[in-house]
């Protein structure tokens, strides 16, 4: 048994497997445990800067759970926090036209079809009511003449070259709606291209979910996810203190934070892995760093800003560190103020792994993709688990851009890569449990997917994902005699009565 009730607690990305850290913290709190600092990268950002903030496991229980479960919401969360956050509200597509840059638009290749193609057909219809230059000429000359009397018909060939000249800028053939534009077309041609671009673009989702991604570095905007998270930090920081509320900063944190994400910007010396802590970052915005460390690529838009005459474009922080165990095992370098007991406090590392089985001695619940008739998960394919999403109906075969292979090849290789960080790092984590008392809470979660965004929409597969974080980290804490058996809790999740 250990002696201090207090961890530093890493929380790995995932996506939205995320809600599997959920009953982790439950699984702490209850058997008498919680957090001094915490790190996270992606989704493991989120949940260690809500803990930072005040959250409690109950209270973030309440806040992830499906809006039908029984989950009373606890009297301690802030008044303005009302409702639970739906995972797939944070899919921010472009909402019309005017969400994407007039720069993004005229790069397009639809809007230069438009300018090049539609503009010229148009210009060059022809106006069959209207008369050649020679019918024309001939018709006036003639009525002319009969004005004289006939008394000109003498100079009808002198008449007739004067009106040729008077009338030059009247086309010979059949005229078309280009002989009346001015010779300079090209602010029409952009206005018409702009008007039928914003047109198509205003009426077909998906063609703006394609244009972000093609042109922004990912499907969705990140702002619901950012506004989402600066409200619930500014609300346990400073509405539950009847403190004014401003924006929450690493340097207003109860607890010591550290969040890792990307600068994956060209120049040579502004690539690299960003670790802010409120010694490297005290005055940044807590809830800027969770959705530059949540920018999943291709997912969500990179964040891009300028400093100093350089350009930065920050991204998900699974690119260089998806499980900052290293953060509180002596890797810390320059990024965090040490304290006498930073090296005998327990740390637990809350690993999200999708390519995991549930022991079947555990008597999980089956997963949301499971063998028939079996609680054995199967690993879904990205394209699938996309799908899940309103957001994606169009990924599915016969859409209107197909199966998008590209999407699916990319994203294998960032679940390949993402891997491949535990596997190199087995001999570094050997050797850290060896120096520290560092313990590593593995949640099996293989039968769910990272990029499917409704899984608390639905009870079923939330209370899944819940009960193996649950699961995974009592199971650690007896390994760890951080618990005797005869102390473990009952799992509250095969409990009755959870649902409506």
């Amino acid at each position: 048994m250990h002696r201090t009730d207090k961890l530093d607690g890493i929380f790995s990305g995932g996506g939205s497997l995320g809600i599997a850290h959920i009953g982790a913290l439950r699984a702490v709190r209850e058997h008498g445990f919680w957090f001094a600092r915490v790190a996270g990268t992606s989704a493991g950002s989120m949940i260690a800067a809500l803990v930072a903030a005040g959250y409690q496991s109950a209270e973030l229980e309440w806040l992830t759970a499906p809006s039908d479960t029984t989950i009373d919401r606890p009297d301690s969360l802030p008044s303005s926090v009302k409702k639970p956050i739906d995972l797939s509200s944070l899919l921010d597509y472009p909402e019309s036209s005017s969400d994407i840059s007039p720069t993004i638009m005229r790069k397009t290749y639809l809007w230069k079809a438009i300018k090049l193609n539609a503009v010229d057909e148009l210009l060059n219809r022809k106006l069959t009511g209207l008369p050649t230059r020679d019918k024309l000429v001939d018709d006036l000359t003639n009525r002319i003449i009969a004005i004289s009397f006939g008394r000109l018909d003498h100079f009808r060939d002198r008449i007739k070259a004067v009106m040729n000249t008077a009338l030059h800028f009247y086309p010979d053939d059949t005229p078309a709606i280009g002989s009346f534009v001015p010779i300079t077309l090209e602010q029409l041609r952009e206005d018409i291209a702009d008007a039928a671009w914003k047109a198509f673009t205003d009426t077909v989702r998906d063609y703006r979910l394609f244009v972000n991604w093609t042109f922004e570095g990912g499907f969705f905007k990140g702002q619901v996810l950012y506004k989402t998270i600066k409200a619930l930090l500014e609300a346990k920081v400073w509405e539950s203190r009847g403190l004014p509320v401003r924006s929450v900063q690493f340097k207003d944190l109860p607890l010591e934070l550290g969040i890792i994400s990307a600068n994956t910007f060209h120049v040579a010396d502004s690539k690299h892995m960003q670790v802010l802590t409120k010694l490297t970052a005290g005055n940044m915005e807590v809830a800027l760093a969770v959705r530059d460390s949540m920018s999943v690529p291709l997912f969500f838009e990179p964040r891009k800003y300028s400093r100093r005459g350089k350009t930065f474009e920050i991204m998900d922080g699974g690119i260089v560190s998806n499980f900052p165990f290293w953060l509180f095992t002596g890797g810390h370098g320059g990024y965090l103020h040490p304290s006498a007991d930073d090296n005998a406090r327990p740390k637990i590392g809350f690993i999200l792994n999708q390519d995991l089985d549930a022991p079947f001695d555990w008597g999980c619940p089956e997963p949301k993709w499971h063998m028939p008739g079996s609680r054995e998960g199967l690993s879904p394919r990205n394209l699938e688990a996309l799908a899940e999403n309103p957001e994606f109906t169009f990924l599915s075969l016969g859409g209107p851009f197909g199966e998008f292979i590209a999407i699916e090849r990319v994203l294998r290789v960032i679940e390949v890569w993402l891997a491949s960080e535990l596997t190199l790092t087995t001999t570094w984590r050997l050797s850290v449990k060896a120096t520290y008392p560092y313990y590593e809470v593995h949640i099996p979660l293989k039968g769910y997917h990272g990029l499917d965004f409704s899984v608390n929409k639905d009870v079923k597969t939330w209370s899944g994902m819940v009960d193996r974080g649950y699961e995974a980290t009592v199971a650690t804490l007896l390994d760890a005699r951080f618990i005797a058996a005869t102390s473990r809790k009952k799992n509250p999740y095969r409990l009755q009565g959870k649902t409506k």
